[in-house]
């Protein structure tokens, strides 16, 4: 499991549960609205990288008193941190 917080433009939070290639599954904070698509960016400092990419949301259901999404992700790309 690879933890990272994120921030999505409507100031609300989430963190990551899962990643792989192909997916990712999140954490958002209870009634966040949660788009059809949307862009990610995730900043690993540790690994010193930066992900890019278009995720479409597969599924949304509650998880305790948060809410979890997985995503598809499309197109995505990785930048090493200068």
């Amino acid at each position: 499991m690879l933890s990272v917080p994120l921030t999505w433009v409507d100031g609300s939070t989430a963190h990551t549960r899962d990643i792989s290639a192909g997916g990712i599954y999140v954490l958002v904070d209870s009634g966040a609205p949660i788009a059809p698509w949307v862009s990610l960016e995730l900043t690993v400092r540790r690994l010193g990288l930066r992900f890019r990419a278009f995720a479409q949301t597969l599924r949304i259901e509650p998880a305790g008193h948060r809410t979890g999404v997985a995503m598809r992700l499309h197109a995505l790309r990785m930048l090493v941190l200068p």
